[in-house]
């Protein structure tokens, strides 16, 4: 399998420091270890190269392993996102925190904040992350900083942001769609007319059209941050945007079976850390394909720029968090038996988001059991009972055997089209 590292010569000493560690503490990469040849003796590249590939199916494993080499030493426990497929735990040291708070900085002064910006962070879902950045802003010494909760009411929510005088809005662009009345109110409003200036989106793709309407019609630079769950974030645009830029002296990308054009290189991406010591990943998938310029970026940064990112795979996302076909069709299966075929669909409206999920006319009967199922698949009854989400249940014939199931169907206006800047993490 033909595969491509993206790092660059200053980080090869880092590597071989982890590749050092992960033998020493872990005894699921030194099993993984022994498998290349003359590892001791060969360069880290070289090392990196053989290594097989973490799948996330084998991200359990680590676990066991984490839980030994932690020690005694203080952290914090949350849940991966649905990158994973089931949620798995992931660890996080007082080092890991640091470590990411570092990028993150990097990723926040790139953008260009300082101390005359006063930030807000909005979210729909856990605030976890969003405190965690509030606290990195404040230790870069921004002006201020301040979270708020969306609800159903996002346009209410923005509009009322006037008297905070934000000069940035960080948030999702599901958010920045359902609330764009709200936004528009926002720039608008004599409080804020001269301050608000940018937003930073994180968490799921912005289509081009949503894009289009903060740049254009009210006038936001716009800024996209990237990360997934179980790496941190690590990559952020800059001001020339045409993509992010990934810090790979620290996130090592890996290309697999990559396709190579004049302009870029693309294919499904693995990512190996070299910031995180308790929990560290080395070539785990993600299950994401990026595209990477061969194009020096305008701005002058040599970090890898990444033009466009999709999935590889059915998964989708709802307010940052992740979610599998896979893992609604298996939970289906465990209440209902065999479930021949499953199709879900998204869309949107200014209130909430809709998702539908289609099954066979046979299982009507059991609709009790089938939501009782796909609520309790990924914690996705958190935002319908928030009525973030409005969940619908339709059951059809199969098929016809000249249309294939469409797994998954994504039409929310603010999650369409890959483009410069255009993303999705956890």
């Amino acid at each position: 399998m033909y595969q491509i590292h993206l790092i660059p010569p200053n980080a090869e000493k880092r590597l071989n420091r982890m590749l050092r560690h992960i033998r020493q503490e872990y005894p699921c990469y030194r099993r993984r270890l022994q498998e290349v040849p003359n590892a001791t003796r060969a360069s880290p590249i070289q090392v990196l190269d053989k290594l097989p590939l973490l799948q996330r199916k084998e991200y359990r494993h680590l676990q066991a392993d984490v839980f030994c080499a932690i020690g005694d030493t203080y952290f914090t426990i949350d849940s991966s996102s649905g990158t994973t497929g089931r949620r798995k735990v992931r660890i996080t040291s007082i080092s890991e925190e640091h470590a990411e708070g570092e990028l993150c900085q990097r990723a926040f002064r790139q953008i260009g904040l300082d101390k005359h910006d006063r930030v807000v962070a909005l979210d729909a879902g856990y605030a976890d992350i969003y405190l965690f950045y509030g606290r990195v802003l404040s230790a870069s010494g921004i002006g201020a900083f301040a979270y708020q909760s969306v609800g159903t009411d996002a346009s209410k929510k923005l509009e009322s942001l006037a008297s905070f005088r934000p000069t940035t809005i960080l948030t999702l662009p599901s958010v920045l769609n359902r609330g764009f009345d709200g936004l528009r109110r926002l720039v608008n409003d004599r409080q804020t007319k001269d301050h608000l200036r940018r937003v930073i989106y994180c968490g799921e793709p912005m289509s081009r059209s949503l894009r289009s309407s903060l740049e254009v019609e009210l006038g936001l630079e716009v800024f996209s941050f990237f990360g997934t769950t179980e790496t941190g974030s690590f990559g952020a645009e800059c001001n020339a945007h045409c993509g992010t830029h990934i810090y790979n002296d620290a996130v090592i990308p890996t290309l697999i079976s990559p396709i190579e054009t004049p302009d870029a290189i693309e294919g499904e991406v693995a990512w190996t850390t070299l910031h995180f010591f308790g929990q560290p990943l080395i070539k785990y998938v993600t299950g994401d394909y990026i595209r990477i310029s061969k194009n020096r970026c305008p701005c002058g940064l040599s970090f890898p720029l990444m033009t466009a990112i999709r999935r590889t795979e059915d998964q989708f996302i709802l307010f940052g968090q992740k979610y599998r076909y896979d893992a609604f069709h298996e939970t289906l299966a465990e209440e209902l038996g065999n479930v021949p075929w499953l199709e879900i669909e998204l869309n949107s409206n200014s209130t909430y988001d809709v998702v539908t999920f289609a099954l066979p006319i046979e299982f009507a009967a059991s609709d009790p059991a089938v939501r009782r199922a796909i609520l309790r698949t990924d914690d996705l009854h958190e935002f319908v009972t928030t009525q973030h989400l409005s969940l619908r249940t339709v059951y059809r014939n199969r098929p016809s055997s000249t249309r294939k199931v469409r797994r998954v169907r994504d039409l929310r206006q603010s999650a369409s089209g890959v483009g410069c800047g255009d993303w999705s993490s956890s």
